[in-house]
C-alpha cells in the first residue's frame, strides 16, 4: 500500500491547459501562422483599397497618360515599368491601379446598397409567409423558391422594358443608373433572402408556438421575437443575398450599360477587359473582388459568433 502511494506521489501531474477563450485561442493560433497573417493582411489592404481608393488613387480613372504611351513606342507599360504607374496602364494610356479602385468602389456600393433593400423586404415577407395561413401560401412558397433562380439576363431585360422611356417607368429616366442596377439586383436577391428566412422562422415556430401562444403574443410580437431569435442564422441567409449582388453580371450590365466611371462595377470590367484580351487587368479585378467578398464573410462570421458568445 505504501509503495503504491509513493509511486502515485512521484508520478508528474500534467495539469489541462485551460482555454483562454475563443477569441484568444483562435488569434493565438492566428499568430503563430505567418503565412495566414501576411494573407490576412493582404486581403484587408485590397478591401480597404476598394473601399477608399478612389480618394487617394494616383490618377482619375478616365485620364490618359499619352506621353507614357508615346515613350514606351504606343504600347502599354507593363507592371513596375514606371513608378507612376505601378500595375502599368491598358491600351489607352489609363493607369490601371486607379481603375481597380474605382471599379471596386462601385461594385460595393451597389452590393451594399442592395443587402440594405432586400432586408427591408425580405425578411417581412419571409417572416409573414412562415406565420401566417391563407388559401394559395403553398402556391405563393413554390413561387418564392422558384425566384430564387431567375435567370439575370431575364431579370434585366424586364427591369429594362420598365425603365426604357416608352416603358411604364420610363418618365424616372433611371435606366443606365446605379439606381437602374439597384432595382434588378433587388428583384434577383429579395427571393434568396426572403425565401431562407422563411424556412428558418418557420423551423423556429414549430418550436416555439406553444410559449407564444400561451403568452398570448400577437402577429407582430411573433415576427420580431422569431426574427431576433434568428438572427444568428440569418446572417448565413443576408451572406448568400450579397455574394448573388456581388457577383451578378447579367442584369447590371443591361440595365447599367456598363458606363465606364458611372455603372462599370467590377464583374462587367472583368468580362470587358477579357473580351478585350487584357487579361492581366481582368485578373486583378478578380482577385480584388474575391479578397473583397473574403473579408466580408469574415467580418461577418465573427460578427455572429461573437453575438453568439455574448447571447450565451
Amino acid at each position: 500500500m505504501t509503495a503504491t502511494t509513493t509511486t502515485a506521489a512521484q508520478q508528474p501531474t500534467v495539469e489541462a491547459r485551460r482555454s483562454q477563450g475563443i477569441w484568444r485561442d483562435a488569434f493565438g493560433r492566428l499568430a503563430r501562422n505567418r503565412l495566414a497573417i501576411l494573407g490576412l493582411f493582404f486581403i484587408i489592404f485590397l478591401a480597404v483599397l476598394g473601399v477608399f481608393g478612389p480618394m487617394f488613387a494616383p490618377w482619375p480613372y478616365y485620364a490618359q497618360d499619352t506621353q507614357a504611351l508615346i515613350a514606351n513606342n504606343f504600347l502599354p507599360l507593363v507592371p513596375f515599368q514606371d513608378p507612376s504607374h505601378i500595375l502599368g496602364t491598358d491600351t489607352l494610356g489609363q493607369d490601371i491601379l486607379s481603375r481597380l479602385m474605382d471599379g471596386a468602389q462601385i461594385s460595393l456600393s451597389v452590393a451594399l446598397v442592395v443587402q440594405f433593400v432586400v432586408l427591408l423586404i425580405g425578411l417581412p415577407i419571409g417572416a409573414f409567409l412562415a406565420l401566417t395561413r391563407f388559401r394559395g401560401r403553398e402556391a405563393a412558397i413554390v413561387t418564392l423558391n422558384a425566384m430564387m433562380g431567375l435567370p439575370p439576363v431575364v431579370v434585366g431585360l424586364a427591369v429594362f422594358l420598365a425603365l426604357s422611356h416608352s416603358g411604364p417607368l420610363g418618365a424616372w429616366g433611371l435606366l443606365f443608373t446605379p439606381q437602374a442596377m439597384v432595382i434588378a439586383q433587388t428583384v434577383l436577391v429579395a427571393p434568396i433572402i426572403a425565401a431562407l428566412t422563411r424556412q428558418t422562422v418557420e423551423d423556429l415556430w414549430v418550436e416555439y408556438r406553444d410559449e407564444l401562444a400561451a403568452m398570448n403574443v400577437g402577429p407582430a410580437g411573433r415576427v420580431v421575437t422569431l426574427v431576433w431569435d434568428a438572427r444568428f442564422s440569418l446572417v448565413t441567409a443576408l451572406l448568400a443575398g450579397f455574394g448573388r449582388a456581388a457577383a451578378e453580371v447579367g442584369a447590371i450590365i443591361i440595365v447599367g450599360g456598363n458606363i465606364d466611371g458611372f455603372t462599370r462595377t467590377m464583374t462587367t470590367a472583368i468580362a470587358l477587359e477579357t473580351s478585350k484580351g487584357d487579361l492581366p487587368l481582368a485578373v486583378g479585378l478578380g482577385i480584388v473582388l474575391i479578397s473583397i467578398v473574403i473579408l466580408i464573410n469574415a467580418l461577418a462570421w465573427s460578427a455572429r459568433r461573437a453575438g453568439e458568445r455574448y447571447a450565451g
